[in-house]
């Protein structure tokens, strides 16, 4: 029964280290992949998680999802923790299917469900291409 309590005390204080030891703290987060979405986007969203405990806050599918509604060009999000302080992030955008043509001489490249993706002033190779409504 004694060494029951003992090993009681010793786990709860090493979930205790978990949640309070200052290198577990969020402190980079890197991205990987193809997307149309900059550095500065990515690392905007990113910002209000740096400094926070690393398994406190950023809980992997609360973390993808909110990722995802914020971005929907993003096809795929896969993130993993890189202890103590990292945490990485694999992203992939839909394809462009249309290149639609806007009077201020750009595109607007579309995914299949209709999702804005970027904008380029070449249309993309292999998409359809259609012209806006003049008004």
């Amino acid at each position: 029964m004694f060494f029951k309590g003992i090993f009681l005390i010793l786990i709860l204080m090493g979930f205790g280290f978990l949640f309070f030891y200052p290198p577990l703290f969020l402190s980079k987060v890197e991205f990987e992949g193809h997307s149309y979405l900059s550095k500065h986007q990515l690392q905007t969203f990113v910002s209000p998680y740096l400094g926070q405990n690393i398994f406190k806050v950023i809980y992997v599918n609360r973390f993808k999802y909110r990722l995802a509604e914020a971005f929907p060009m993003l096809s795929t999000i896969d993130v993993t923790y890189g202890l103590p302080d990292e945490l990485y992030v694999r992203i992939g955008s839909k394809k462009p299917c249309i290149s639609l043509y806007r009077e201020d001489q750009h595109y607007d490249l579309l995914a299949q469900d209709g999702t804005f993706l970027a904008q380029s002033e070449r249309p993309v190779v292999g998409t359809v291409r259609l012209k806006g409504v003049l008004s």
